[in-house]
């Protein structure tokens, strides 16, 4: 195989996207870009990473460019278009800190488009026409290859069951809305819909901010909280259900640290 990208309409729709994980519909375009990998048996494969024409890694943009500039089979009309959706891909880095491909890896807010998906949380069906939250999932398989998948949760059941390594709402917000999964108004309704978790978050985050590595006894924590008006049950049930940032626990009775 040529060790050049290539830029080609899908096959099939069998392919997914290895920045979003989306399926690449048939017949759209897509940039297929030349990978190594090694089978448990010692066997390398070269194969194709396949990619939305908005989706490419940012150091792969300027070779593509090239070759699109260059190329004869595809025509004039979609050259514009895929040039276009390069060098809009190419001007993201700088409007924001973060890749695209780092917001894609990200948990996010979405409609369910069926009744099939099951929640992880609580293992029961997650109705059609219903937010849910998708977490991108990447499965490796006996002979090397890797996919990636998406675990669903009811949004409730992730809120309730989150770990500190989770996302607070307002980054799950924020997340969507950078990745398109859902609207502004959307995200307005969702935001109203689970402000108890969102005011549990910034009333305790102000109170929590201040604690180092060292133990903190809880009354300390209790004076600041009562000083700044906010109650002590927010901070715990915000501890409790992960919606801080940092990992929090209690070294021996009446203490709090933070690692």
């Amino acid at each position: 195989m040529d060790d050049k990208p290539i830029i080609e309409a899908a096959k099939s729709g069998r392919a997914s996207c290895r920045t979003c994980w989306r399926k690449i519909v048939k017949e759209e375009f897509r940039i297929g870009i030349p990978y190594q990998f090694t089978k448990p048996d010692g066997e390398t494969i070269s194969s194709y990473g396949y990619y939305h024409p908005e989706c490419v890694p940012q150091d792969k943009i300027e070779t593509i460019l090239e070759i699109l500039a260059s190329s004869t089979t595809t025509d004039p009309d979609n050259r514009v278009k895929i040039t276009k959706s390069l060098k809009k891909r190419q001007k993201e880095r700088a409007k924001s800190p973060q890749s695209r491909s780092a917001i894609m890896r990200k948990p996010f807010f979405e409609l369910s488009k069926s009744s099939r998906g099951t929640c992880r949380s609580c293992e029961k069906k997650i109705d059609k026409g219903i937010f849910r939250l998708a977490e991108p999932t990447q499965v490796e398989l006996d002979d090397g290859r890797r996919y990636f998948s998406f675990k669903f949760h009811h949004i409730k059941c992730y809120l309730e069951s989150a770990s500190n390594e989770k996302f607070v709402f307002r980054d799950l917000l924020q997340t969507s809305l950078q990745r398109r999964s859902i609207s502004q108004m959307e995200a307005d309704n969702l935001e109203a819909e689970f402000q108890e978790y969102i005011s549990a978050d910034e009333t305790a985050a102000e109170v929590l901010s201040f604690i180092t590595e060292e133990p903190i006894e809880l009354k300390t924590i209790k004076k600041l909280a009562k000083k700044k008006g906010v109650p002590f049950s927010a901070v715990k049930k915000a501890l409790e259900k992960g919606l801080l940032k940092g990992i929090y626990f209690e070294p021996s009775p009446g203490t709090i640290q933070k690692l």
